[in-house]
């Protein structure tokens, strides 16, 4: 004779979620996906000025390579771009025939790619040549298009050689979005073609550096 250890009901109730309990799951589960949701967006934010820091690494590494590969002068400029306000952009250009047409620049295309990534993701605020004696312009103190176009003046471009040498200059850069801060200096030594970044602020300057791109030639 088989003797029966409890319903059918009984078990049914045993073995299922109560409603308190359902919500309970639901409830934690909407907690970690919005946790997870803003960690991300911070991550997002904070990683806005480090892939610009790598843009402008790889334009310089670029010009360098270009310059060198096709025995013409390269500079790289910064222009004001009028669209809506003032955007501050990096230009790419060529001199074409250095013996019978020069100082005479062609933009060079296939650095687009880079420019197009550099100006979605940084504005540039400080742009020297570390040779010159001047201080790093400040171009977020600008207010309008007169004013940086005079700012401008100061700052000439930064020139790649065939020989595969180039201008040593900073460029000083901070994120496109607006709830990060940080700004970042980027030093570019010409003769050997090594370039460190740190992390700045108005009133203090990191000292450590880190190296962005390797002893020696791209």
């Amino acid at each position: 004779m088989q003797t029966r250890t409890g319903t059918g009901r009984g078990s049914g109730a045993g073995g299922a979620f109560t409603l308190v309990e359902l919500l309970l799951s639901i409830t934690l589960l909407l907690l970690l996906i919005s946790a997870l949701v803003f960690n991300f967006a911070g991550m997002r934010r904070g990683a806005g000025l480090q892939e610009g820091e790598t843009q402008v690494e790889a334009l310089l590494r670029f010009a360098r390579g270009y310059a060198a590969t096709s025995g013409r002068l390269v500079q790289i400029r910064l222009t004001n771009e009028v669209t809506e306000g003032t955007n501050l952009v990096f230009s790419m250009v060529s001199e074409i025939d250095s013996i019978h047409n020069p100082g005479y620049f062609e933009p060079v295309f296939e650095a687009a790619p880079y420019l197009d990534q550099i100006a979605s993701l940084i504005n540039v605020t400080g742009f020297r040549l570390v040779d010159e004696a001047q201080p790093v312009v400040d171009l977020a103190a600008t207010n309008n298009v007169e004013q940086v176009v005079s700012s401008l003046e100061l700052s000439p471009p930064i020139c790649f050689y065939p020989d595969g040498s180039s201008d040593s200059a900073e460029i000083r850069i901070m994120s496109r979005d607006e709830e990060d801060t940080r700004r970042i200096a980027i030093t570019m030594r010409g003769e050997i073609g090594g370039v460190t970044y740190r992390y700045v602020s108005d009133d203090l300057e990191s000292d450590v550096l880190t190296d962005a791109l390797p002893e020696g030639l791209p």
